[in-house]
């Protein structure tokens, strides 16, 4: 009695086929958790900045903004952290604090907002690549407020050049 089997050729054939098959998956799957990671940073500068427009824009109407965080009269004296936008800003969303982030960071659980005390902007960013607070700069969006403008910038990546940067004027 003469059983059938797979010879040694067609085996080698099928591993070789799965290896391909294995190997262009790979490849293609490699690069989409880091445009993922960029799509959410570039999401949560959108959401922010809109925020902040709208906010500042609420100031004409009423007395305080950032649930009720901050007070419109002191807008254009961004003296200490006390009555900095961006202080408010870093209360409400539960940037460096106990508080539970409203923008998770692509890279963990902490949040993707730093908020810097006015005029310390380069004290605290040096490029996208350097070490801030809870992590790498990478994907991390920061807040400053002088009394003119509020600047809004994300790392996108470890590349300075590519950094996005809104500046919203405090009217």
């Amino acid at each position: 009695m003469k059983t059938k089997a797979f010879t040694l050729i067609e085996l080698l054939v099928v591993v070789a086929i799965i290896g391909i098959l294995a190997a262009v998956g790979v490849t293609t799957f490699t690069g989409f958790q880091e445009k993922a990671k960029i799509s959410a940073a570039k999401a949560n500068h959108k959401t922010i900045v809109k925020f902040i427009q709208a906010e500042l824009m609420n100031c004409n109407f009423q007395d305080k903004i950032f649930d009720d965080t901050f007070d419109c009269s002191k807008r254009f004296n961004p003296s200490s952290t006390t009555i900095s936008i961006t202080h408010s800003l870093g209360a409400i969303w539960g940037a460096r604090s106990s508080n539970p982030p409203k923008f998770k960071h692509p890279n963990g659980t902490y949040s993707a907002v730093l908020y810097n005390v006015p005029n310390y902007f380069i004290m605290y960013v040096h490029s996208c690549a350097g070490s801030v607070g809870y992590g790498k700069a990478e994907f991390s969006t920061g807040i400053e407020n002088n009394a003119t403008e509020v600047e809004v910038w994300t790392c996108i990546n470890t590349n300075t050049a590519d950094m996005l940067v809104t500046k919203i004027p405090i009217e």
